[in-house]
């Protein structure tokens, strides 16, 4: 019994450990070499910059804020130029943010998330289609499997006039959308 204590314990203060030593390394980017010295915002721009130039290829529009303010920017594009004032589409990056208000909601009574969507919405309502618009709940929608489709070009597809998808060379690099699925591991990786 004595030995399986001592194991036991020196199993959790192990795992204890190892818990806290990837904490402090993820959250203090220990693994990670910083590009420009804290606090220097010119050499910091000045490295981005140049690691953007030597190898992304798509269209990217930075800006650096401080306290509020521009500091800086760079704009770069394989096709039409970009600047701080084009739209980019962002796909699902602000899925999480909207996906904790809507919970919040839940959690409040305010919205079940198996009723129809358009039973919450005032403004806009889902067009009328061959499909029954009741099944297009808030959970199916959250959950990114309600069928729906914003038509604004991700995957390669061509995009309306004057709006950069964030997919917009994905064909160019990656070949045909076939291609893509099967070989595609991350949003742009080939």
């Amino acid at each position: 019994m004595k030995r399986f204590t001592l194991w036991a314990v020196l199993t959790v203060l192990s795992l204890g450990l190892w818990t806290l030593g990837n904490v402090a390394a993820t959250t203090q980017g220990w693994s990670r070499t910083p590009i420009a010295a804290s606090g220097d915002p010119q050499a910091f721009m000045a490295a981005a910059t140049k690691r953007i130039q030597a190898a992304y290829e798509g269209n990217l529009s930075m800006l650096l804020i401080m306290q509020g303010q521009v500091f800086d920017e760079f704009n770069t594009s394989i096709s039409r130029a970009v600047n701080r004032d084009t739209r980019f589409g962002v796909s699902s990056l602000s899925k999480w943010v909207t996906a904790v208000g809507v919970m919040t909601l839940v959690d409040a009574g305010n919205i079940d998330l198996d009723k129809p969507a358009s039973t919450y919405l005032s403004r806009w309502q889902l067009p009328a289609s061959e499909f029954d618009n009741a099944g297009v709940t808030v959970r199916r929608l959250l959950s990114h499997t309600a069928g729906l489709t914003d038509g604004l070009g991700h995957d390669g597809f061509e995009s309306p006039d004057g709006f950069h998808a964030a997919g917009y060379d994905t064909n160019r690099l990656c070949g045909s959308r076939a291609r893509y699925r099967r070989q595609c591991r991350g949003v742009f990786c080939c």
